[in-house]
């Protein structure tokens, strides 16, 4: 689970605010509601000062699946493609989070703005409860929901809501379980995945990072593809799930790598230096968080690497800005998110009554209990050594092997019989120069009148049998390809050495270039 969206307050809306009709566009696409008339995106109206807005340096070149199979595309590639959606994503979020925090400390309503904010784009179910409800406190006579998803607040915080338009109340995906959606029957995939991002749901971290999966694979693969291979009748339909890739058809797609834990007893709470963009990693909160907030929302944190400055790596995550925070930072974030005043985050109070005695207990032990960030760190808390999802070119193309260009598919073809046919091949020719070398030595071998026995033929089938399990031991033995490795490397010219006051455009990479902009 994850925390509750960063409750930063802004510079003041202007009172034009009261004035302006947002857009509002019905699940059928072209229809718009009768209630709005099309205007701006109401993050337009967002007054968030310019260095808090994340601004995303765009990828060097464009990819496709074609650039893939053609080495152009990289697995680092495809890290950062994922890195900057969910980036994107998450500074939506937090963009909207903090619109909707100064509507409810705005002196007078604005509810056009307040609900195509709520309209465009998913949220937590603590933060959705939180603004409706303090809106609806505040401002009681002037916001009208009755027709609208949120009039049933209590049941789309506990069933959970796919993606649907509020007023509309037309889903682009159903629900399977609490928080586990598929992509609706008659509905496109590429529409289910734009109403993920742009038109309200229930959604928490883990789908948040789903979400940025899909739409690294529909820009490679393009939206006709990405409608087959996801439609709802395929083997592979789109869904999201709360309990992350394993739940979805994203695990086709997906490999685990695991960050290695620091050696270093006393370093363990700090991430390791190898980190890489595009794979999901975790920061925990203390073990006694749900015992001391038994519906928090801040258990943890799935982040992602945004960028390293000065050998400081930043993350962000679903409330975060797309700039990404600290180690240091978040974990004085799980912190304070522990010592707070515990109160359920639905309801705003200590409503504990459903609890069992256990629980209750342990809640009335725990109830004022503050901690210090050794004590986190000691108890499980900040980074912890999990997670490490991230999208496999590999299996990209495996999958999608039917797009290649004609000669990859016949070289993945005759790939896994190329060294039995290669072994086969070198041992026949051997056998073939030795036959020629003796031909009369096998001549004269031959018994009178037997026609039928042919030395020549027999040494050639024994030679390619044995060249062929040659081949195929080596194309599958490590050490085989470790020694093949090695000579192909020794054959190599070296490289220069490379001198202190010279730079080379090769010693520029993505990440240098990006952290000196």
């Amino acid at each position: 689970m994850m925390k509750a969206a960063s409750q930063q307050t802004i510079a003041s809306v202007s009172g034009s605010m009261k004035n302006l009709n947002v857009a509002q566009e019905t699940a059928t696409g072209n229809t718009q509601s009768p209630r709005y008339t099309p205007d701006r995106d109401p993050l337009a109206f967002n007054p968030l000062l310019r260095e808090k807005r994340r601004q995303i340096l765009p990828l060097p070149k464009r990819h496709s699946i074609h650039s893939v199979f053609a080495g152009i595309t990289t697995q680092r590639d495809l890290n950062r493609m994922v890195s900057q959606c969910f980036a994107l994503g998450c500074d939506k979020y937090y963009q909207r989070c903090s619109l909707l925090e100064e509507l409810i400390e705005s002196p007078s309503p604005v509810d056009d703005l307040f609900m195509s904010t709520l309209n465009s784009g998913p949220m937590y179910s603590t933060d959705c409860c939180r603004f409706v409800q303090t809106y609806v406190n505040k401002f009681s006579k002037h916001l009208l929901m009755k027709d609208t998803v949120l009039s049933d607040l209590e049941k789309i915080v506990k069933e959970s809501c796919p993606p649907m338009d509020i007023y509309e109340q037309i889903p682009f995906m159903d629900r399977v379980g609490k928080s586990h959606y598929i992509v609706a029957e008659g509905v496109k995939a590429t529409d289910a995945l734009s109403a993920l991002k742009n038109n309200f749901s229930i959604i928490d971290c883990n789908m948040a990072y789903e979400i940025a999966y899909y739409e690294v694979i529909l820009a490679l693969i393009g939206e006709d593809n990405f409608n087959k291979t996801f439609d709802r009748s395929s083997n592979t339909p789109l869904t999201i799930h709360i309990h992350g890739n394993s739940e979805t058809s994203l695990k086709n797609f997906i490999s685990i790598q695991e960050p290695p834990l620091n050696s270093d007893p006393s370093q363990q709470h700090l991430p390791p230096e190898n980190l890489q963009k595009g794979k999901v990693y975790y920061f925990k909160n203390h073990k006694d968080y749900l015992d001391k907030h038994p519906k928090g929302a801040a258990q943890g944190f799935n982040v992602m690497l945004v960028k390293k400055r000065h050998n400081t790596p930043y993350f962000t995550a679903f409330g975060f800005p797309g700039c990404g925070f600290t180690p240091k930072e978040i974990s004085d974030e799980l912190l304070d998110l522990f010592n707070r005043s515990a109160f359920d985050d639905y309801q705003k109070e200590s409503l504990y009554d459903n609890l069992t005695p256990s629980d209750k207990e342990a809640f009335d032990r725990l109830k004022e209990k503050t901690i210090t960030l050794e004590e986190l760190h000691a108890n499980k808390g900040g980074w912890i050594r999990a997670r490490g999802d991230y999208l496999d070119i590999n299996k990209i193309k495996a999958k999608f092997t039917y797009l290649a260009p004609i000669q990859y598919r016949a070289r993945h073809c005759l790939q896994p019989i190329a060294g039995p046919l290669t072994g086969a091949f070198l041992a026949l020719l051997i056998g073939a120069i030795i036959c020629v070398a003796f031909s009369v030595q096998f001549e004269a071998s031959k018994q009178d009148g037997d026609d039928k026995f042919s030395p020549q033929a027999t040494l050639l089938v024994i030679a390619a049998f044995i060249g062929g399990m040659t081949g195929f031991y080596c194309q599958h033995c490590q050490c085989s390809q470790r020694l093949a490795r090695r000579l192909i490397s020794g054959c190599r010219r070296p490289s220069p050495p490379e001198t202190s006051d010279s730079i080379t455009p090769s010693s520029l990479s993505l990440e240098s270039l990006e952290t000196a902009v």
